[in-house]
């Protein structure tokens, strides 16, 4: 099963402050007469599109270009009093406040996500529908808050992957996580949530279950995992993943010692480095 997900990123916080400032800058103006109010949303409106095409310097630029080209403009039509000083200020500062969100904005949404620094958690590379870090924080906390108010159970289940054979060749190594991270994709309910924290460590929210359910999933896993193979090579090879994988678990149930979603994560990838844990697909 595909599972789609959404989640806020820096990205939207970015067109988000793009935004509301370029909303409230537009209505800066309103206190004054016509048409006072529609050209300082017209500035407003150039300078914003104008920046979209530069970076946040250049945002600054053209907001500052955008205000003067205001000022002038009242000065010269006659809409320009002593008074309105402090009105032409604010729209000033609007101004060049939306040219320089719309730089950033823009050159946030240009940067490719490779030029990025990576998260220390990268989710699993040809998985189907395993969640990334982020979308799976997002959803563990709400499976938190409903387990908090509605008194339910909840687990949260670690895996942790190890390629134990150092002659298998880098994409049998992949092809190994990658069949691992299926079966554990496969092998879930429809309202659990697999997710992948890295390459070699996959995991599952499972809302509504105690321990015991979480260690028959954790079973269910570790069985479909004894019995599966997969496939490297341009020849094709196949071999078993019990040859070439351990699988270490970690557990976790929400309650008073664990309350919080930072609190479960933490305490499974703990219970990965305990001996008792460690098992063979």
């Amino acid at each position: 099963m595909v599972r789609v997900t959404w989640a806020w990123t820096d990205r939207h916080t970015a067109v988000a402050v793009m935004v509301t400032t370029i909303l409230v800058s537009s209505l800066a103006g309103l206190t004054e007469r016509p048409p006072v109010p529609f050209a300082v949303a017209t500035a407003v409106a150039v300078c914003a599109l104008v920046s979209l095409m530069v970076d946040g310097f250049g945002g600054a630029v053209v907001g500052i270009v955008c205000a003067a080209g205001l000022v002038a403009w009242r000065r010269l039509t006659g809409h320009w009093e002593e008074p309105d000083f402090v009105a032409a200020l604010i729209e000033t500062v609007g101004i060049v406040a939306a040219g320089v969100t719309a730089g950033l904005a823009a050159s946030r949404l240009r940067s490719p996500s490779e030029t990025h620094v990576p998260s220390p958690f990268e989710p699993v590379y040809g998985s189907l529908g395993l969640f990334g870090q982020d979308a799976a924080m997002a959803r563990l906390t709400e499976e938190v808050e409903r387990a908090r108010d509605n008194r339910r159970p909840l687990c949260l289940v670690v895996l942790g992957l190890d390629i134990t054979n150092p002659d298998l060749p880098k994409d049998g190594a992949a092809a190994a996580l990658r069949a691992a991270a299926r079966i554990v994709e496969s092998r879930v309910g429809d309202g659990d949530v697999p997710f992948a924290l890295a390459v070699d460590r996959l995991g599952v929210v499972l809302p509504e279950a105690t321990s015991a359910k979480a260690w028959d999933v954790v079973g269910d896993i570790l069985h479909a995992m004894a019995d599966a193979r997969f496939t490297f090579g341009s020849e094709r090879e196949q071999r078993l993943m019990t040859d070439d994988l351990d699988v270490n678990v970690g557990l976790a149930q929400f309650g008073p010692s664990l309350p919080t979603p930072e609190a479960l994560i933490d305490a499974a990838v703990a219970a990965l480095d305990e001996p008792a844990h460690e098992a063979r697909p």
